[in-house]
């Protein structure tokens, strides 16, 4: 199945945490888990997420399918996931704003803000600026909303941006203006290990 025909197919974050001890099953899996994941046009970005120390923690994917069903299927007929290495799978819709106009590092930075309740009317009022925040800053990568699941606005945001370094990212991503308009219960910072080609056409803004 090539990029033709997943034309009309949604996007969704799959985030797969680690159970502890699976190192060395991440590593004799690791060619069919990326042969597996690469194929058929699905995933449109793919590579672990990291801690500091640049350890992996969890699996992180972004995947086209037509719904949380299908992806959770796919999920299950991951090599990974069939030799036991993930604790736990958060999937979840999203909406690509924009995309990379260039080669991203290989090293980048995920940024997952997950919204406080009632925040819908307070995130369509300050969006003209956080798309402006986006523009301006001449970054490099994929930035959308995770979309409510009754359509009626977004309860999210997730960034994945090339950086220097961690706490650069961390100083940049506290001047998003939904940030500093408190939309957000939680944001998140992941160094990214980027495992898989991407696309660099740009979308139109959805955030």
């Amino acid at each position: 199945m090539g990029d033709e025909t997943m034309e009309g197919k949604k996007l969704f974050m799959v985030k797969r945490t680690d159970r502890q001890g699976t190192s060395e099953i991440r590593e004799r899996f690791k060619r069919e888990h990326l042969s597996y994941v690469g194929k058929d046009g699905r995933a449109v970005f793919g590579g672990p997420l990291l801690d500091e120390s640049l350890r992996i923690i969890s699996g992180f994917v972004i995947v086209r399918g037509t719904d949380l069903e299908d992806v959770r299927l796919w999920v299950n007929d991951d090599p990974y996931t069939k030799a036991g290495v993930f604790e736990s799978v958060e999937i979840r819709e999203w909406k690509m704003g924009f995309s990379p106009t260039k080669e991203m590092a290989s090293i980048v930075y995920t940024i997952l803000c997950l919204d406080k309740n009632s925040m819908r009317e307070t995130r369509a009022r300050i969006r003209p600026e956080h798309l402006s925040w986006w523009e301006e800053s001449g970054r490099n990568g994929f930035i959308g909303p995770f979309p409510a699941e009754d359509g009626n606005g977004a309860v999210g945001t997730l960034i994945i941006t090339d950086g220097h370094n961690l706490e650069e990212v961390t100083r940049w991503a506290e001047t998003d203006p939904y940030n500093k308009g408190g939309i957000f219960e939680s944001v998140t910072i992941y160094p990214t290990r980027k495992d898989l080609p991407i696309s660099t056409s740009k979308a139109a803004p959805r955030m």
